[in-house]
C-alpha cells in the first residue's frame, strides 16, 4: 500500500472511530497503517487502545503491541546512551560500596612506597585512599592521573593494581570497551591477576556474550584453582543463566576456599530456597544471620526469602534490622515497599518509595518501582515523572531500554485515555 493509500486508511478510520469510538476492527486498522508509515507512537497509542477493548485476551494484538514497544524503546534508547557516553557518570557510592564488596580483599597501599618516590605512586596511593573513604570521584581523578603518566617506575604488581582500578571505575561508568581495555593492560602486567579475569569475564556479560565470559572464568580457575572469587562469581552468572545446580556447586566450593565470605552464604540459602530446599534455606539463613548478625546484607536477603513465603511480618522486621544496621542503602525500603504491595497498601508502599530515593537519589530501581506503584493508582502524570527519573539514571542499554518501555507504555496508555475516555472503567478507573 503506498503513502497516499496509508494516509487514506488513516483517515477513513478515524472517521469510523468517530461514529462509533468502540470499532476495535477500525482501531486496529488504523494501527497497522501508522505502523506501515512508520508512525511507530501513534501505532503504539491505537494497538494499545485495541487490547484495553479486547480486555487483553487476543494474543496476536498484545504481541504487535509488544514488539512496535520493543522497537520505538530500543530506537529511543539508542539515543539516550549515545547522550550519557557523552556526560559519563559514577552510580551511587551505596552502589558502588555493594560492587565492590561482592570481591574479597580490596586494595591496598601496601607495597607503595612511603614517601612516594614519584608522581605516579602519589596519584595511585591517594586513589586507594579515596576508595577507602569512599570518594569514588576522587578515586576516580587520582587513578586517571596515575595510568595517565609514566608506569615504569612501579613494579609489576603496582602496574596491575593500577588498571585493574581504572577498569573497575570504566565498568562502573559503563563503559564496558573502556573497562575491557584496561583489565587486558592489567592481565599483561600481572597474569596471576585473578580478580582483573573475573572482572573482564563480566565485562563480556554486560555484552551479553556468554561462551566468552565463561572462557574468561575458565582462565581464572586454572590461573589460580583456589580462588574464591572466580567460583563465587561464576556462580552468580549460572545463577543468572538458570544453571541452579551448577551455580551451587560454584558456590559451595567457593565457601569451602573461603568460609568467612558473607555474600556466598546468602547466595547458598537463596539458591536453596529457589530449588525447593525450603528448610536447608531457613536454616541456612538462621545460621548466617547468627554469625553475621551486624550485615544488612543477610537481614535484608532472609525478608526477601520470607515475604516470598507470605510471612510479612517476619520479612518486614528483617528489613527494619537491615535498615538499622545501613539506613543508607534504598534497598530495604524498596523491600518494604513490596511487602505493603503485596497487602494492597499503595499509599504505604510509596512512602517506602519515596524513603528509597531520599537515600540513594541515584537509585533507577527505586523510581521505577515508583512508578509501577503510581501506575496502579492510575496516577500517570506522575508515574511518567518517575520513569523519567529511572531512565536518566539508569547504566545500561538493557536498563534503560527497560524503563524507556515502562515509561512509552504508559504514556500511550494517556493517550489513549484522552482518546477514548470511555476505556477508563476497563482499566478499573473512574
Amino acid at each position: 500500500m503506498n503513502l497516499s493509500k496509508l494516509d487514506e486508511c488513516i483517515r477513513d478510520c478515524s472517521s469510523a472511530l468517530r461514529l462509533n469510538p468502540s470499532y476495535v476492527k477500525s482501531l486496529y486498522r488504523r494501527g497497522t497503517a501508522h505502523e506501515r508509515k512508520n508512525e511507530l507512537y501513534e501505532a503504539l497509542v491505537d494497538y494499545t487502545a485495541t487490547c484495553i477493548m479486547e480486555e487483553f485476551k487476543k494474543e496476536e494484538t498484545i504481541k504487535t503491541t509488544d514488539r512496535v514497544l520493543r522497537e520505538l524503546a530500543k530506537v529511543k534508547a539508542g539515543d539516550i546512551m549515545k547522550g550519557k557516553k557523552d556526560r559519563p557518570e559514577l552510580p551511587s557510592p551505596v552502589f558502588i560500596t555493594a560492587y565492590l564488596d561482592s570481591f574479597r580483599g580490596g586494595y591496598t597501599v601496601e607495597g607503595i612506597p612511603d614517601p612516594a618516590p614519584t608522581a605516579t605512586h602519589e596519584h595511585l596511593k591517594k586513589a586507594i585512599e579515596l576508595v577507602h573513604s569512599r570518594d569514588y570521584n576522587g578515586a576516580l581523578n587520582e587513578i586517571t592521573e596515575a595510568t595517565s603518566g609514566d608506569l615504569s617506575a612501579l613494579d609489576a604488581g603496582l602496574v596491575s593494581m593500577a588498571w585493574n582500578l581504572l577498569g573497575t571505575f570504566k565498568f562502573l561508568l559503563a563503559d564496558i570497551d573502556g573497562a575491557m581495555e584496561a583489565f587486558e593492560k592489567s592481565i599483561k602486567a600481572d597474569k596471576s591477576n585473578v580478580n582483573s579475569i573475573v572482572k573482564y569475564a563480566g565485562c563480556y556479560m554486560e555484552k551479553g556474550d556468554i561462551p566468552k565470559a565463561l572462557e574468561e572464568f575458565d582462565r581464572a580457575t586454572e590461573t589460580s584453582p583456589k580462588d574464591p572469587d572466580t567460583f563465587y562469581h561464576r556462580g552468580q552468572v549460572r545463577f543468572l543463566l538458570g544453571s541452579n545446580n551448577e551455580a551451587l556447586e560454584d558456590y559451595e566450593k567457593a565457601l569451602r576456599l573461603d568460609p568467612t565470605f558473607v555474600f556466598n552464604q546468602i547466595q547458598i540459602a537463596v539458591l536453596q530456597y529457589r530449588l525447593g530446599q525450603v528448610d536447608k534455606a531457613l536454616q541456612g539463613f538462621d545460621e548466617c544471620s547468627k554469625r553475621n548478625p551486624g550485615s544488612a546484607d543477610v537481614w535484608n536477603y532472609y525478608g526477601e526469602i520470607l515475604l516470598d513465603m507470605q510471612r510479612f511480618d517476619d520479612a518486614v522486621a528483617n528489613f527494619d534490622k537491615a535498615i538499622k544496621i545501613r539506613p543508607v542503602s534504598p534497598l530495604s525500603y524498596m523491600n518494604k515497599a513490596f511487602s505493603y504491595i503485596q497487602r494492597q497498601d499503595l499509599a504505604q508502599a510509596e512512602q517506602f518509595c519515596r524513603k528509597a530515593t531520599e537515600v540513594d537519589p541515584k537509585c533507577d530501581l527505586a523510581y521505577a518501582q515508583w512508578a509501577q506503584i503510581l501506575m496502579q493508582q492510575n496516577k500517570l502524570d506522575e508515574a511518567l515523572e518517575k520513569y523519567e527519573a529511572a531512565i536518566s539514571l539508569s547504566r545500561t542499554e538493557p536498563e534503560v531500554v527497560q524503563n524507556v518501555m515502562f515509561r512509552t507504555a504508559a504514556l500511550a496508555q494517556r493517550d489513549v485515555l484522552q482518546q477514548f475516555p470511555q476505556l477508563a472503567s476497563k482499566l478499573g478507573m473512574r
